[in-house]
C-alpha cells in the first residue's frame, strides 16, 4: 500500500528523498517520492493526488524543497500490445521501464 504525503511535507523527512515523475495513461504524469525503501504518493494541500499533463508542472512544486534526485520514469506497454509475454515487474533488469535523470534540469529551472 502506498503512503501519501503533501509535497511540502517532503521538507520534514530525515533525509532528502528521491523524487520520481511517473508517466502513465498517455500524457498524464504523477509524482512520487522514495525514502527509506518506501514509495510515497504526493498530494496537493487538499490531499488530492497530483496529476498533470506536463512533468514540469509537477517538478515546479519542488522549488523550496531539497531532494536527492529527480527522475522521469516511463513504463512501456509495447510488449503487451504486440502479444509478447510481459517481463516480471519485480526484475528491474527485464522491465520495460525507461528512467531519465532530470535533476539538473529541475535545479537549473529554479534559478
Amino acid at each position: 500500500m502506498l503512503m501519501k504525503m503533501r509535497v511540502k511535507e517532503l521538507a520534514h523527512l530525515p533525509t532528502p528523498p528521491q523524487v520520481v515523475v511517473q508517466s502513465f495513461e498517455g500524457s498524464i504524469y504523477r509524482m512520487v517520492a522514495r525514502s527509506n525503501g518506501q514509495e510515497i504518493l504526493l498530494t496537493d494541500e487538499a490531499g488530492n493526488y497530483l496529476t498533470e499533463r506536463h512533468p514540469n508542472a509537477l517538478t515546479d512544486l519542488l522549488h523550496d524543497i531539497i531532494v536527492d534526485s529527480v527522475s522521469l520514469e516511463h513504463h512501456s506497454a509495447y510488449d503487451e500490445m504486440i502479444g509478447h509475454s510481459t517481463p516480471d515487474s519485480a526484475s528491474a533488469s527485464s522491465s520495460n521501464k525507461l528512467i531519465i535523470d532530470i535533476t539538473t534540469e529541475t535545479l537549473t529551472s529554479r534559478a
